[in-house]
Formats: C-alpha cells, sequence, structure tokens
C-alpha cells in the first residue's frame, strides 16, 4: 500500500478549503437574497401613510439605499459573469498546473477539467445574455428596458 506524503495532504486542504469557500459564498448569497424579499414584503405591508413615515427617518433610507443597492443592469450581470467565467477557467488552470507538478495527479485532473469547462460555459452564457441584451435594447438607457433615444 502506498504511503501519502505532503503533496497529497497540501492538495487535499486546498480543495477542502475551496469547497468550504465556495458554500460560504453560497450561504451568504442566499442569506442576502432573503433577507431583501423580507424586507420587501414588510415595505409591500405598510400602508401608505406609516411607509411615507419610515422613509423620512435615517432606518427608512437606510433601508431604501439597501434596497435599491440590489437591482443590477443587464451590464452588470454580463459583467460579473465574465469575471466569475474568467476566475473559474483560471482556478481550474491553476489545479491542472499543480496536478501536473505534484505526484498527484489523478486527483486534481477531473476536478481541473470540470472547473475550465463551467468556466468557458459561464463565459459563453455571458456571450450570449450580452447578444440577447443588445438585441432587445435592454443595454441603451438606464439598464431597465427603457430606452433613452434622442429627438433628432
Amino acid at each position: 500500500m502506498r504511503s501519502i506524503g505532503l503533496p497529497e495532504v497540501l492538495v487535499l486542504c486546498g480543495v477542502l478549503v475551496l469547497v468550504g469557500f465556495a458554500l460560504l459564498l453560497l450561504t451568504a448569497a442566499l442569506r442576502g437574497k432573503q433577507s431583501r424579499s423580507v424586507q420587501r414584503a414588510l415595505i409591500d405591508k405598510l400602508p401608505p401613510d406609516q411607509l411615507a413615515a419610515l422613509l423620512q427617518t435615517p432606518q427608512g433610507e437606510k433601508l431604501m439605499r439597501a434596497l435599491a443597492e440590489t437591482g443590477t443592469t443587464p451590464g452588470r450581470s454580463i459583467l460579473a459573469s465574465v469575471e466569475r467565467g474568467i476566475i473559474v477557467i483560471l482556478l481550474g488552470a491553476g489545479m491542472l498546473a499543480a496536478a501536473r507538478f505534484t505526484r498527484v495527479p489523478s486527483i486534481l485532473l477531473a476536478p481541473s477539467i470540470i472547473l475550465i469547462f463551467l468556466g468557458f460555459g459561464t463565459l459563453l452564457a455571458a456571450f450570449v445574455s450580452y447578444r440577447l441584451s443588445k438585441r432587445w435594447h435592454l443595454l441603451e438607457g438606464n439598464g431597465d428596458g427603457q430606452v433613452n433615444r434622442r429627438a433628432d
């Protein structure tokens, strides 16, 4: 039976840290989404006179800023997808390089290839989103589907 050396242990620790970080990011995103939905539900249930009074307080202004920051334009979403795709591709390439330079290529080969293809899939999805957003005129104007056209 073959003994496990230091490179194998380091690779295993790195993969476990990567999986833990991914789970941490996922839970933070889900928690933020749930918080925004609760805030919106509370605003919908308030009577108009109480809502106006709430918006004039510092807490109401903070709430409206928090709700306003969540709305992203199609351009920002596409750019975020491109950034994520590049990061995932580089992560997969780094794992592939680590597999090449350590003695455990069989452990890292499959996940690195999967990450590279996942990154290219994310870039492809961003490209398709860009093309569709451009065709549907979502990238013009203020990004919410309303086109600001000049009167010539």
